[in-house]
């Protein structure tokens, strides 16, 4: 090897060895250089056998330029780049001595001399041209099956068609985006695995779905049309099923289509409820001309608004106003309808005999063929035209390019650049060409040229702006047939987003326009020839044998349509002594031979139908016979059920007779007023005013107002007052018969606001006892301030008195406690002025003694001072409220009253919150706590309680302060308790009612308090009375003004 210590000669050597061990294997070895040029050393001489290169091409470094230019960089740079010893694979095109580009893997590896550490490159050659060929047609088939595939699913998720296929066992296996949207599914491949058992809550139906699609996939294909409820409506749908077929013919699924035909179908239902509607109608129906001149009426308008048809014809709508529709709405009414436009509303209308009727009114002006407006039709209703159309998708299908080719619509795929790549079968017969011939071509090589200039714009505006288009156009055929195409297309859009072509469809919808058309033109026919709607018709011939009967008169009369046609018409009316229909001189026992005989139009509202099952019900009939050269050849009867009419017409008659009896029963004067004048009154205005009904008849209200000058006053200005307000409300003097004036309510409400003359309500009421009372009461309330004010006066004195006795009783009550606390000192007095005598008899008076005696005696004359200071502090009034501690307050009272309380064994304990601060009059409070004691002490002492106690406790209760007092002297009986705090009402035997009243008043009046009573009880029996007084707590923000006590 050159450059290392191998010789030559043992590098040929091991080369040939090699030869020698892996001749017949497809590989060649080699050594090279490790530097730049990697110069190949030694090739093994199978290189010829394997590489097609003789050992020649790898001499020097020209065997570089062999590799393909694309691989040859990536090659020297992975070889240049190797710097650890090991195995590397490569794979790269190598030319061969023939000039064709091989695949080659090269296995290498960086070596290094054992001997001197030189290093060079070993490898092996081996050609995996076939293998690697292989690999790269199994990719361009692989991406070549997902583009179509691509294009097959982009095709059907454009298509408006719901498509669902199933396998044999009818679970699905797909659907299109439409097929999922209508499921309420997210993506398509949601549906795949689940059967019609996941989509219909009822099991029957599903069965029947799966038994329908046993029977498709067995017999061929099936269509039907079904009905689905929906949230917001009924949907109707166009159902196709195929077989599914493989490439050997077997069934291996279904294929299920589905068409909303849900607008053609309430088209559909709309015409057919229109037909039924414009049959015969009880509204009024007038056409006129484009100047608004009459040409024709229906009998209903006649029979409504009074005028005979040769009245009406030739007259203006206008002859039907009545005033009270403003004028702007009739501008508005013919600037709609002059534009085209229809216009609906409510107009006040005004009869031949002047009578008012309302009327709501829809008019549509009618154009001829060059869109001019000819006339206008006035008609209730207004039914949207209806065009029905059903279609259906029956053709076998072979895996996807079989599923589209078995729509019946033309589908096709064109490139960016105009050119159709895939169509279906039906576009080749749509484009009139061979199988295959549309591929390649251009619009401009199908259709017309101007039509092809017209698509290619179209297509392009689609390219530039992806999304979907509807477009409709006219295409003239080869065979010179003209046909209208319904056009869908959307831009197919490749991984990126971009537009790479179109998917489209076209529709044939010549017949449907034909329909169309022809249905429009029928509808205007319907318009104008039809007058009446909504009533049962039925037409006879000459031989009285019924040959056309209307829904309505089917439903009414109880037949099937199927019953009816064919037979006579006495038979199904069952007319009573009917001769042979046949004979034209027997008498005419029904209306169908009278009109027979007389040959005009006759008009009934007396006539009696039966139904099928014989109940007669009225009716009222239109009945006009059918002339053929002056000779009867049938007639038609056009009959309405007048049965709830008569009914509400009794009813009407029995509420009027009834409203009649309660207004003339009624305690007030009721009248009814016509342009002014009495047109009826009730029988208490006759006995009010002395008038008969006839006497007043006609007459106008002047001739009851009381002073004959002001006469046409007063009416005309009641009149005009009814109609400003609506409703006039006033008082005057009215005279009777007999000459009496009287006061009198009047109560007036206009009918109608506008002319309040042309009928008003008068209620009228004889006040003339409440005007005298009245005066009385007025001379009353005059000296009923003064009254109030006297006995006020005198309940304040009452007041003042009661809380005056309270005191004096309260004063009683301390001029006995005073003796109590005097008694000891003036004993003390008492036993010093003797002691200073005996001592002064018996001259043992010294100044020392006489010194401490007087001392004595000033103590005992101290205690007495202060004992009046006590009480005359205690009643002395308070005209300042101020705060004071309750606790205090109620040891100073205890203090005042303890000898008294200790001389009758009476325990007094005071508890609770000592801190407690009230605002107030605090002798006034000392007073109420002086009460309670003194009557807790009373009862006591009366009942003879061995060990009396009263207990005061304090305690806090929100913001106000809590003093309850109880004793256990047996309590107040319940039926005390109520009126205890009553004045003048007491328990006592000597007791004067005042002083709990008393309490009550200064603590609810003084104090904004409030002061309660109850029983205590221990043990199931009771033990005590408790009383309990509730006053406001003194807070920071208090207002410490002094306030004169009321």
């Amino acid at each position: 090897m050159r450059g290392a210590t191998v010789t030559d000669a043992e590098s040929t050597a091991a080369l040939a060895l090699l030869d020698r061990w892996f001749g017949d294997v497809s590989a060649v070895f080699y050594t090279a250089a490790a530097d730049g040029d990697f110069v190949p050393q030694r090739v093994a001489g199978s290189c010829a056998r394997v590489l097609g290169l003789s050992p020649e091409s790898f001499s020097g470094a020209f065997w570089r330029e062999r590799i393909h230019p694309e691989d040859a960089g990536r090659v020297l740079f992975e070889l240049g780049s190797r710097t650890e010893i090991g195995p590397h694979k490569q794979e790269f095109r190598l030319r061969d001595d023939e000039g064709r580009y091989r695949w080659i893997e090269n296995e290498v590896s960086l070596k290094r001399d054992a001997h001197d550490g030189t290093v060079y490159l070993a490898g092996c050659l081996r050609d995996i041209d076939v293998r690697k060929n292989t690999a790269m047609e199994h990719e361009r088939f692989r991406e070549t099956v997902q583009a179509r595939e691509h294009f097959y699913r982009s095709v059907l998720d454009s298509m408006p068609l719901r498509l669902f296929w199933k396998d044999r066992n009818s679970v699905f296996r797909g659907c299109n985006q439409s097929g999922a949207k209508a499921l309420n599914l997210n993506t398509p491949d949601e549906i795949v695995g689940k059967s019609d058992y996941d989509f219909y809550p009822d099991q029957e139906e599903a069965d029947y779905l799966r038994i329908l699609d046993e029977q498709v996939m067995s017999s061929g294909a099936a269509s039907y049309h079904c009905e689905v409820p929906a949230r917001e409506a009924e949907v109707w749908l166009d159902v196709s099923k195929v077989p599914l077929r493989d490439e050997t013919g077997k069934v291996y699924g279904v294929l299920v289509c589905y068409k909303d035909v849900s607008v053609l179908k309430r088209s559909e239902m709309a015409l057919n409820k229109f037909k039924r509607a414009v049959e015969r109608s009880s509204n009024s129906v007038f056409i006129t001309d484009a100047r608004g001149s009459i040409e024709y009426v229906n009998p209903t308008f006649t029979e409504t608004y009074g005028y005979d048809e040769s009245a009406a014809l030739g007259g203006n709508p206008r002859m039907l106003q009545s005033g009270l529709t403003p004028d702007e709405i009739y501008r508005e009414l013919w600037q709609t309808i002059t534009s085209g436009r229809n216009w609906s509303g409510e107009l006040a209308n005004r009869c031949r005999d002047g009578a008012i009727v309302w009327q709501s009114v829809s008019i549509s002006p009618i154009v001829d063929d060059l869109g001019t407006i000819s006339h206008f039709l006035a008609i209730e209703d207004d039914i949207t035209r209806h065009k029905t159309l059903e279609g259906g998708l029956k053709r076998q299908l072979d895996f996807i390019q079989a599923l589209i080719d078995a729509l019946p619509h033309p589908i096709y795929y064109k490139g960016a650049d105009g050119r159709y790549q895939r169509v279906n079968r039906a576009f080749e017969e749509f484009a009139h060409m061979e199988y295959g011939g549309a591929v390649g071509k251009t619009a401009f090589d199908i259709f017309p040229h101007d039509l092809a200039v017209q698509l290619k714009a179209m297509d392009e505006d689609l390219i530039a702006h992806p999304g979907n288009s509807v477009r409709e156009f006219h295409l003239l055929g080869r065979d010179g047939s003209e046909h209208d195409i319904l056009s869908h297309k959307a831009a197919f859009t490749d991984e990126r987003g971009d537009a790479v072509g179109i998917i489209g469809s076209h529709f044939d919808i010549t017949e449907y326009k034909r329909v169309e058309a022809a249905l429009a033109e029928n509808e205007a026919r319907l318009r104008e020839l039809t007058s009446t709607v909504g009533e049962g018709i039925y037409v006879v011939d000459e031989r009285q044998i019924i040959t056309f009967v209307n829904p309505a008169a089917v439903k009414m009369l109880g037949w099937n349509e199927q019953e009816l046609i064919g037979r006579d018409v006495h038979r199904i009316f069952n007319c009573p002594g009917h001769a042979d229909s046949e004979g034209n001189d027997a008498d005419p026992c029904c209306l169908a031979d009278l009109i027979r005989q007389s040959q005009r139009t006759v008009r009934s509202q007396g006539e009696t139908f039966l139904r099928k099952g014989g109940q007669p019900f009225p009716v009222s009939v239109i009945a006009s016979p059918i002339l053929r050269d002056g000779e009867y050849a049938g007639a038609v009867v056009a009959f309405h059920d007048i049965t709830e009419q008569q009914f509400t017409q009794r009813l009407l008659d029995n509420a009027l007779q009834e409203l009649r009896t309660v207004l003339d029963n009624a305690q007030m004067g009721v009248a009814y007023l016509r342009e002014g004048r009495f047109s009826w009154i009730n029988r208490y205005m006759e006995q009010m005013f002395g008038y008969t009904i006839d006497e007043l008849h006609n007459e106008s209200l002047s001739i009851l107002c009381g002073n004959p000058a002001q006469d046409k006053v007063c009416e005309c200005g009641m009149l005009q007052n009814l109609g400003e307000n609506q409703v006039y409300e006033c008082e005057h003097q009215m005279m009777r018969r007999s000459g009496e004036t009287f006061w009198c309510h009047q109560r007036g409400v206009a009918i109608d606001s506008d002319n309040p003359t042309a009928g008003s309500i008068w209620i009228m009421l004889d006040i003339d006892k409440l005007k005298k009372t009245e005066h009385r009461l007025k001379a009353l309330n005059e000296s009923l301030a003064q009254r109030v004010d006297e006995e006020t006066r005198k309940s304040l004195e009452k007041e003042r008195l009661l809380i005056q006795q309270g005191r004096n009783a309260a004063m009683g009550e301390m001029i006995g406690n005073i003796a109590h606390q005097w008694r000891q000192p003036l004993s003390t007095l008492g036993l010093v002025i003797q002691n200073i005598h005996s001592d002064h008899q018996e001259g043992g008076l010294d100044a020392a003694e006489l010194e401490k005696y007087v001392d004595t005696a000033k103590r005992a004359i101290q205690r007495m001072s202060c004992t009046i200071d006590d009480f005359r502090d205690f009643f002395r009034p308070s005209r300042v409220r101020e705060p004071f501690s309750i606790y205090q307050s109620i040891q100073e009272t205890m203090r005042l009253l303890a000898a008294m309380l200790k001389n009758n064994g009476i325990e007094v304990a005071l508890t609770g919150d000592s801190a407690l601060v009230a605002y107030g009059h605090p002798n006034e409070f000392s007073q109420v706590i002086l009460n309670f004691v003194v009557n807790a002490k009373d009862a006591l002492v009366e009942r003879k309680v061995p060990k009396g106690r009263i207990d005061i406790e304090l305690n806090t209760r929100d913001t106000s302060g809590a003093v309850k007092i109880r004793d256990n002297a047996g309590g107040i009986d319940e039926d005390q308790l109520e009126k205890i705090f009553d004045p003048y009402y007491t328990t006592k035997a000597n007791g004067t009612g005042i002083g709990l009243h008393m309490n009550r008043t200064i603590i609810e009046q003084h104090m904004d308090g409030s002061i309660s009573c109850g029983n205590v009880f221990e043990n199931g029996k009771r033990l005590g009375a408790e009383f309990t007084i509730t006053i406001p707590l003194q807070c920071n923000e208090t207002d410490n003004r002094s306030e004169v006590t009321a």
